[in-house]
């Protein structure tokens, strides 16, 4: 800090003296002391604070449900406890409530607990389903032990053996895709030739006259400053599926630059190929829910595009939810459409034979309550269509199958 003094004078005679103060004068070192300091700030409120917990019976269910919410294990540490639920933006008095749900979605309930001059809340999610939704059954294939694969971030089926998945690495890894059995031994590693080192986020399968094709995705943009995104085209490789030891080989790559309308830079995990046009798909990543579905139709050559802007997507609020999005893919035969979020909810679209992929998920889809992982990003449908893969991406991951029943 820098003080600057002012030095006054007396315009007196020649004989007059002038004295000039260079010590600060007293009113500076009494608005900086300690007493009015402390005056200024107000006391800092250490609790004790009540516990808000949200509870609905059932939590899940078809139409008409009904609901019941209660704050089950909320505390308060003195007096009596008082409470209020906000449903679907309806505001309900007391701890207790029935709500009766009518049509699918995802609905959110905020439970507020209050204690004399503390208020705490606690929200809860209920999904109400379509009565045409699948419902879900979880199923344990395998775990992947290999080292090297300590954050999968993408998986996907073979189309020439569905006993070989194809996942990668997230950022950090060199460019490669490898090759697991179902249940998660490595069957080799392939080096992406040609790819630079980037942020691998989803990988998709499509198909064209050079065979079935993988493509690999390196969307991801946590800073989001990338003036362009890549998108690697591999002819899928033939995989021994019980080799003495897991092979590293090299396979060369055809790059696609892609660029989001308006120079706008977005995050992205999210990557499929629509299996009837051959199309390819991004969806963006946003905490908020916020998210964008993108396209590029084929070819998919090597080259320069622009992606094509198809509709925006809220994973913030009903019928959709999750918030962020971290993968997708569509099934084999391009009848359902599947986008997953870090609460293990995996949102699905049925599509109809004269949809497009944009206009199947501008309506409302199904919930899928995927199996409980730490760090969930990777999903994609088994090739015959009945249920969803993942693997988490965190060191040896369980294999999960979740079968649509």
């Amino acid at each position: 800090m820098v003080w600057l003094q002012l030095l006054a004078c007396s315009c007196a005679s020649n004989d007059d003296v002038v004295v000039l103060d260079s010590d600060p004068p007293e009113e500076t070192e009494q608005q900086d002391s300690p007493t009015e300091t402390a005056t200024d700030s107000p006391p800092v409120d250490t609790g004790p604070f009540p516990v808000a917990v949200a509870n609905a019976n059932p939590q899940a269910g078809n139409p008409p449900l009904t609901v019941d919410f209660d704050a089950e294990g909320s505390t308060v540490p003195t007096g009596e406890m008082q409470g209020s639920w906000v449903v679907d933006g309806v505001a309900y008095e007391g701890l207790d409530v029935s709500v009766e749900f009518l049509n699918p979605g995802s609905y959110l309930a905020t439970l507020t607990v209050t204690d004399g001059p503390h208020t705490v809340e606690d929200d809860i999610a209920v999904y109400v389903r379509d009565p045409d939704c699948p419902a879900w059954e979880h199923v344990e294939w395998g775990q992947v032990t290999a080292n090297q694969l300590n954050e999968v971030s993408g998986v996907v089926q073979s189309r020439q053996d569905s006993s070989v998945l194809w996942v990668h690495n997230d950022a950090g890894d060199d460019p490669s895709v490898y090759a697991l059995r179902q249940d998660g031994r490595l069957l080799g590693t392939w080096t992406l030739t040609g790819a630079p080192n980037g942020d691998l986020e989803d990988i998709a399968v499509g198909q064209d006259d050079d065979g079935h094709i993988l493509y690999v995705g390196d969307v991801g943009d946590n800073a989001g400053g990338r003036e362009f995104i890549r998108v690697y085209r591999v002819v899928e490789p033939t995989v021994d599926t019980d080799p003495v030891e897991p092979v590293e080989l090299e396979v060369e790559v055809v790059t696609m630059v892609l660029r989001y309308p308006d120079a706008v830079s977005y995050n992205s995990e999210t990557l499929f190929i629509d299996p009837p046009t051959q199309d390819l798909y991004i969806v963006t990543k946003d905490y908020g829910g916020k998210q964008k579905l993108f396209r590029k139709p084929p070819p998919h050559a090597p080259g320069d595009y622009t992606l094509e802007f198809v509709l925006d997507l809220d994973f913030g609020k009903a019928p959709l939810g999750g918030g962020a999005t971290t993968g997708g893919d569509i099934s084999l035969d391009g009848s359902l459409i599947v986008v997953r979020t870090y609460d293990d909810d995996a949102w699905l679209w049925r599509r109809d034979e004269s949809q497009t992929v944009g206009e199947a998920m501008a309506e409302i889809p199904c919930m899928v309550q995927l199996p409980i992982e730490p760090q969930p990003e990777s999903v994609g449908f088994s090739t015959d269509g009945l249920g969803l893969i993942t693997i988490s991406e965190r060191p040896t991951p369980l294999v999960n199958y979740t079968l649509l029943k």
